[in-house]
Formats: C-alpha cells, structure tokens, sequence
C-alpha cells in the first residue's frame, strides 16, 4: 500500500477464509469482494483523504488485518463493519507512533519525500521500461530538466544505484540512450561517478545519427567514458561505487534495500486496443510491417508499436513507460528497450484512421461516435495485464459504458494474434 497527500494505492488484496469446505469457501470468497468493493473502500478512502491530509508519502509493504470468528449467518451484516475497525485501529496505531519510526513494530512502513519518489521512479522505469505500482500519476513522470535538478541525485545512495543500474543492467544503458538526450545522458552519468555537472570539456564526442542508428556504438562509447571517469576520479568512485567488471554483461543481486516488490501484474494503459483485434493482422501487413504474418524485423516491431500508441490516443512520440501493453501486443518483452522517436508515415497513420472508422462502422451501437470517440469510451481503458506459464490473463477495469460491449460483432474473451505465442485471455469487468 502507498498513501500520498491526495492519493492511495492499495497494490494487492489477498482473503483467506477458514471455512469447513470448498463451496461455503467460494461464496463467502465472492460476498466478500462485493462488500470490500462497495462498504469497505470508500470509508477506508475516506477516512485516508481526512487522516494523510499533508503529510509525507508512505509505503507499507504489508499490512495483516485479522478478523475474529463470524458466524456464517452474521457474514453478511458484520463483515464490512469489522474489516474497517480494523484497518482504522492499525493505522491509528501508526499515525501515533509517527513516522520517522521506519521499521514500526507493529507496521513496518517506509516513510518518502517527493525527491524521494521522482528519484526511484526514474530509476525504476530506467532498469525495467515501466513505472513501479506505486506510482501516483505517470503523467508526473519527470522530464530531464526536473530530474537533473533534484538534489538527490548528488546523494551517495543514488549515485550507487544508478551507477550500479548503469554498468549491471544492460537495458538501462540501453534505454537512457534510446529514450533521453545526448546531453542528458552525458550529465546524468558524469554526475553519478564524480558527484559534479560536467564542463565541456568532460564530456565524449558522440555521433550525429539518430539513437536507434548504432547503439552497441553508443553503449560501448559511454562504457570507455565511464570507466575513465572511474580511474580519473578513483577516491569519488570508490565512496560511490564498485569496480567496473571487465565484462559488462556480468550479473550481481540488486542492491538490497532497493529490490523490487514482486508484483501480481502490470498495470496498463489502452488495455481496450483488444477489440481492434481482428484488425491489427490487415492493418501491419498493409504498412508493410508483416512478411509471412510475423514482423519483418526488430524495427517494423518498434514501428507497429508506436502506430498501436497512435490508434489509441491520436498522439505520436510517448515515453516508454506508456508502451507496457502496446509491446506485449506486439510480442516484445516489456523489459526490453525502445526509441522514443519513430516518425510514423502519414500514410500509415491514414490507414489507421481508416482502421478506427472501420471498426465503428461494424459496430452498430457506436452509431455516429468519432474515432476519438471510441478512443476515450474504450480504448484509452486500463487494465492489468497477468504473465504465467499458465495463461496470459488482462483484466479491464467496467464501465457504464460497456453495455454497449454486448453488440460488438465480434468476440473478445479470447485474442489469438499470428505474432504471439500464447492466447490472450480477456476479462472485461462489466
């Protein structure tokens, strides 16, 4: 759970019922959901925008609330009523402790400034492609400007954290060239070993070409810099990072009080590009993306995923962070990197229009709704998206709206694209 000043997150939600068998297990398991959904959050919410007003954010990985014996003729009447006593109680508890008590022995919590915040999520996204579960807002994410300012960023821990990102991970390398400015680039490194804003003089001559023209070069040229930052300045670098490994693709654990909470998905954006289904095969293969049904290479992938991003919002150019979906629709791993810049041919973005017009014109209900229309009725919906060995499971968030679901001509419980190889499993909650 996360609590800000004006927002709650509550990241997971697990119920274990003590039942004598399977059946009385499920009812109770559904009464329960239905009663937390509609009784227990809001007055939880309610009660956090009165308590957490103006105070700093706070994470707590887990929090138990345990609940005495109901009876199974009571559930109905009680349930609700004990879940929010309880909850109350715990974070009143640590409402007195106050919060500079970090280890609580009643609530472990870790208290975080907005520095705080802004710094990790930048590091976060840089290491995996996608915001951490805890973020607040992605349209907050930070633009280069605000994160060379924050004064974290000359802190030890950071420095040690990005460092280690840097030279351990090779995606995040990858992705700070792909995504961010020469300039940036060269600052944010230079920074992280010396503990100081570059000269001119400090920082390498890079190519003129585009990003995605010539990364190994780039990397390999900023792996050299890197080291000679670590040898000119060897008593910063040894207060802020390790030796750098002869081998660059070496694997170390994760500095430890910085390891990912496991998460039970991804959260997504425009999980609603599932109806345009039936579509995607046509319309890749009409931009000449497709050869045989599978992408023509890694840059007609990189293409059709900005061209989804495109068919979703009508905009062009987003950060990474927005393409978690977009790159699984298309069979990329989202831990894998992306330029940020693709130009999109005009005619590529006619035929997706067209796509949009199409699909309106099948569906009936939508009678004269507009492409951007359908776009903010259900495409630009977010879901979570669950990856198994089992299934690949996305869960979409109802809306009054999805009545209208019932008329589509097509089916969309399951999605089968030539280019995936697992089925998609579609859960729309209307």
């Amino acid at each position: 759970m996360i609590m800000t000043g004006e927002t709650h997150i509550i990241h997971r939600l697990n119920l274990q019922f003590d039942v004598p068998d399977e059946k009385t297990g499920r009812l109770l398991q559904d009464d329960a959901l239905r009663i937390i959904k509609n009784d227990v959050l809001p007055v939880i919410e309610e009660y956090l925008d009165k308590e957490w007003k103006h105070r700093e954010s706070i994470r707590i990985p887990q929090m138990d609330v345990t609940l005495n014996n109901i009876h199974l003729d009571q559930f109905e009447e009680v349930f609700a009523e004990l879940c929010i006593r309880e909850f109350t109680e715990k974070m009143g508890t640590l409402l007195s402790k106050g919060l500079t008590d970090r280890e609580s022995e009643h609530i472990p919590h870790e208290s975080h400034t907005p520095d705080e915040r802004q710094l990790e999520q930048f590091l976060f996204f840089i290491e995996h492609g996608r915001l951490p579960w805890w973020s607040v807002d992605e349209k907050d994410f930070p633009d280069e400007k605000d994160i060379l300012k924050n004064p974290l960023l000359s802190k030890r821990k950071y420095r040690q954290w990005l460092t280690h990102l840097l030279i351990k991970t090779p995606h995040a390398l990858n992705r700070l060239i792909l995504q961010f400015s020469q300039k940036f680039t060269a600052r944010l490194i230079h920074l992280s070993i010396t503990g100081r804003e570059p000269k001119k003089t400090d920082v390498p001559s890079l190519p003129e070409e585009t990003k995605s023209a010539g990364i190994d070069a780039h990397r390999e040229m900023y792996i050299r810099w890197m080291k000679n930052l670590n040898t000119a300045y060897p008593l910063v670098a040894r207060q802020s990072i390790k030796p750098m490994p002869d081998e660059v693709g070496e694997q170390e654990k994760p500095i430890p009080d910085q390891q990912e909470v496991p998460e039970a998905g991804l959260f997504v954006n425009h999980a609603g590009l599932v109806l345009l289904h039936p579509f995607l095969e046509y319309y890749f293969k009409n931009c000449g993306l497709l050869v045989e049904k599978l992408f023509r290479d890694e840059d007609a992938r990189a293409t059709a995923i900005h061209l989804l991003y495109y068919l979703a919002t009508g905009k062009n150019n987003p950060s990474e962070h927005e393409l978690v979906f977009h790159k699984y629709l298309c069979g990329m791993d989202p831990e894998l990197p992306l330029p940020r810049n693709n130009p999109l041919k005009q005619a590529m973005l006619d035929e997706a229009d067209e796509l949009l017009s199409a699909a309106i014109g099948h569906w009936k209900a939508l009678k004269r709704t507009s492409s951007q229309g359908l776009r903010e009725a259900f495409l630009e919906r977010k879901g979570k998206l669950i990856l198994d060995d089992f299934q690949h499971r996305l869960i979409i968030e109802g809306k009054a709206i999805d009545v209208l679901l019932s008329k589509l001509p097509w089916g969309y419980g399951v999605v089968k694209l030539p280019w995936l190889k697992q089925l998609l499993i579609v859960d729309w909650n209307h």
